[in-house]
């Protein structure tokens, strides 16, 4: 438990490095928390602030999960019977990118930064999400309905992989809190876009926004 607790810190820790708010605030010299949909993510940063601020933030924001499933794995090691504990990691990451302490826990939904975790865990499931998640993207063009795909994906791609492997109950649950907390972020999504409301991915960029 003690390790399990010390990979959940660290990742946590890493995880509220909040990249989206640090871009806006240094750079803009606003908080992209009260603009936009009020998230401090990668598609609101794009649609606030322009394309290419969008995809600092989604690389950072990757990295981030990558990052924090590293730094596990050079404390505990890289072993496949180590992977649940990396994952605890990527776990504390996802819960520090979206409610990080020193912004009274508003942050963003955390999409970017499970991306990265799973490029460090296993890149077979990244891979194999990846395929209906992109369709997705580029058919219907709604990014919160990508997410929950992906998200989605990677659940049933590790329940595969990983059942009856070392620690396999325990890395298919920790997957289980990805597909969860994506869902849970995205209830507003859901709402609209059973509404018939919810936007579909545009990158403009209005003058009010500029530096």
């Amino acid at each position: 438990m003690k390790e399990r607790l010390i990979c959940l810190l660290i990742g946590y820790g890493v995880g509220c490095i909040q990249t989206a708010w640090l871009i806006s605030v240094l750079h803009f010299r606003k908080d992209i928390r009260n603009y936009g949909s009020g998230n401090a993510g990668t598609t609101n940063m794009a649609r606030v602030f322009g394309l290419s601020s969008g995809i600092i933030t989604l690389i950072l924001d990757i990295a981030k999960g990558v990052l924090a499933v590293c730094f596990a794995g050079w404390i505990y090691g890289f072993s496949f019977a180590n992977t649940y504990l990396r994952l605890w990691a990527g776990v504390g990451a996802v819960l520090g990118h979206n409610f990080p302490f020193y912004l009274k826990f508003k942050g963003g939904k955390g999409f970017a930064s499970s991306i990265g975790v799973w490029i460090a865990i296993d890149f077979r499931v990244f891979l194999i999400a990846a395929i209906p998640a992109l369709s997705v993207l580029f058919g219907l063009q709604y990014m919160s309905v990508t997410a929950l795909t992906a998200m989605t994906a990677a659940f049933i791609t590790t329940c595969f992989l990983y059942v009856g492997k070392v620690h396999g109950t325990e890395v298919i649950l920790l997957a289980a809190f990805f597909m969860v907390m994506s869902f849970i972020r995205h209830k507003d999504n859901i709402k609209r876009l059973i509404q018939g409301k919810e936007n579909k991915i545009t990158f403009a960029k209005t003058d009010k926004n500029k530096k």
